[in-house]
């Protein structure tokens, strides 16, 4: 169950994260409201941001070996945090010391001490509600107990009727094993009962068959209170949050080959080799550490320039396909060398000036000649620069897999831009979905509403175990551990699924139909797919192609639709240049 909840309450801090960016929230800030939102600010509304570190993945369910699960989070804190805002690898660290890196393993825990007394938590967004909300469901749990205990105690007399009348239909030996006590069963008697016990349940219909008029109608309206309860049923004004266990903290150690456990204790600090200190104590008064607020303003520092230049090059990254820095999260002398370090330096500065906004920063972005030139090469250059490291012409890059995903409901007309809300479970075949560690009916509930099914894949589910085939095919990373540069393979698979997956179908079926209520659908599905008018050579084979597949089908409606799914997986849709 708190694997449910955690996926509900993380659908908060999805919305907190858009809501921030569509809001161009300076980028400092919310650095800071990502670390320590609970110890810097009181707006419930900013404290969201620590649901960064309770979205990760999910150790709380692996009992007796909860102090394993903390390290590992502690783990998970330090080198998320490190390589997401400043561009560093810690982790190499976590072990022992290297010769050539200037990040020691003191240092690394150091950093995981500034973590060391986390508590996750969840942020009330609204006092009074989410009080309201804790009492109804504290309610709520109650009656549901009364309310099975009563259907119980209806079903229970059926139950036992029909296993006692089941039980009797099978030899004597099988009835003596269920007839005899627990404690006085021989062997071969408890391997009776535990290969025929499963018989011998009474099933539902069963039970409504056997049932009388009078029992019906007192389940009947158990059943009808039990519906009222959820008439308004949604997750709580909750999202989830981290915080501390008080002003004092576990002690953190340095583990050391040789030498019996704890080793040498370290207290939290920041990494010395970017001129970090210790963290002095908090204040008598504090109610958590402090020590997040002071990773996070040195972190937010316009004094830590390490932190611009790491974000600008990531926009970059996204625009271009490659960042300034072809290693986003690492820019270690490990990592690869900028590629245009004054232009980095200027981008980092003027996002500083300009309040760290990033829709200033993306806009002088794309506003530059770089990101408007052709991706057709001038004579001469390949030879000169083939991997376009010197920007003379844009680089050729493929629809990341929600992007292709997206772009298809777009093409469709079917797009749902709605925005917030719960996650989306579109419909998936049951080969689509094998492997699920649970039945369907409980690992993939599908949302009742199919015109949820069409939002952007921001909004679906998304589950660490598993991966939407079609998102997988085009190379989406899994959920476990943070992605800074995806990979853009070349596949059958990529062919196959985009052009036979049901929801392409759908997809160009919808499409099709709009089409064929236009003048000309040739024309119609070239300008909705690939933004423009087909050339003359273009039209004919369209023609040609349309025709044949009618008289194949019998059905112009079919033929448009297969020329809708063909268009859908050219490469003038996938790529961008």
């Amino acid at each position: 169950m708190s694997r449910l909840v955690s996926q509900i309450w993380g659908q908060l801090h999805r919305d907190y994260i858009v809501k921030s960016f569509n809001e161009d929230k300076p980028y400092d800030r919310f650095v800071k409201e990502t670390i320590a939102g609970d110890e810097l600010f009181e707006d419930p509304e900013a404290q969201q941001g620590t649901g960064f570190y309770c979205v990760g993945p999910n150790r709380d369910m692996l009992y007796k070996v909860e102090d394993v699960n903390r390290i590992e989070s502690l783990t998970d804190f330090v080198d998320t945090t490190s390589s997401v805002f400043l561009g560093l690898s810690v982790a190499c660290a976590r072990c022992h010391d290297h010769k050539y890196d200037p990040i020691p393993q003191r240092d690394y825990y150091r950093m995981q001490a500034i973590f060391a007394p986390f508590q996750k938590n969840r942020v009330f967004l609204h006092y009074n509600n989410a009080r309201g909300y804790d009492l109804a469901e504290n309610t709520r749990n109650f009656k549901l107990y009364e309310y099975a205990a009563e259907i119980q105690a209806i079903k229970a007399p059926y139950q036992a009727a029909i296993r006692r009348e089941t039980i009797a239909k099978f030899p004597k030996d099988v009835q003596d094993a269920f007839h005899a006590s627990e404690d006085e069963r021989t062997p071969t008697q408890r391997r009776l009962v535990e290969q025929f016990s499963p018989r011998f349940n009474a099933r539902d219909n069963e039970v409504m068959a056997a049932m009388s008029a009078a029992d019906k109608e007192r389940l009947r309206r158990v059943e009808q209170r039990i519906v009222g309860l959820y008439a308004n049923y949604q997750p709580g004004p909750f999202s989830p949050a981290l915080t501390d266990v008080g002003r004092e903290s576990p002690r953190t150690y340095v583990p050391t080959k040789g030498v019996p456990p704890p080793g040498e204790e370290v207290g939290p600090g920041l990494l010395s080799a970017l001129g970090g200190k210790d963290i002095p104590d908090p204040p008598l008064t504090s109610f958590t550490t402090q020590r997040r607020s002071a990773l996070a303003n040195w972190i937010a520092s316009a004094d830590n320039p390490i932190t611009a230049r790491v974000i600008v090059n990531r926009v970059w990254h996204y625009h271009f396909g490659r960042g300034l820095v072809a290693t986003p999260s690492d820019f270690g002398s490990r990592g690869a060398a900028p590629s245009h370090p004054e232009l980095l330096d200027t981008l980092s500065a003027d996002f500083m000036r300009d309040g760290w906004s990033l829709k200033k920063l993306h806009k002088r972005i794309m506003l530059s000649a770089a990101y408007r030139r052709s991706s057709k090469p001038a004579a001469g250059a390949v030879d000169k620069d083939p991997e376009n490291r010197w920007l003379a012409r844009y680089s050729r890059r493929r629809l990341d897999a929600e992007e292709i995903r997206d772009a298809v409901l777009q093409a469709a007309g079917t797009l749902n831009t709605k925005m917030y809300g719960r996650p989306v479970v579109p419909e998936q075949t049951p080969e689509e979905l094998y492997g699920m560690s649970q039945g369907l009916g409980n690992a993939w509930v599908v949302t009742a509403d199919k015109a949820e099914h069409n939002r952007r894949t921001l909004y679906m589910i998304s589950r660490r175990n598993f991966r939407m085939p079609l998102l997988e095919v085009f190379d989406r990373p899994d959920g476990v551990l943070s992605c800074s540069r995806r990979e853009s393979s070349t596949t059958a698979p990529q062919s196959l699924s985009l052009l036979n997956s049901k929801f392409t179908q759908r997809q160009a079926a919808d499409l099709a139909e709009t089409a064929s209520k236009q003048s000309d659908p040739a024309r119609f599905i070239f300008e909705r797919i690939l933004g423009r008018v087909p050339s003359n050579d273009e039209r004919t084979m369209a023609s040609e192609f349309l025709a044949k597949q009618t008289a194949l089908t019998s059905s112009a409606q079919t033929a448009l639709t297969e020329f809708a799914r063909g268009l859908l997986n050219v490469n003038e849709f996938l790529y961008v240049e």
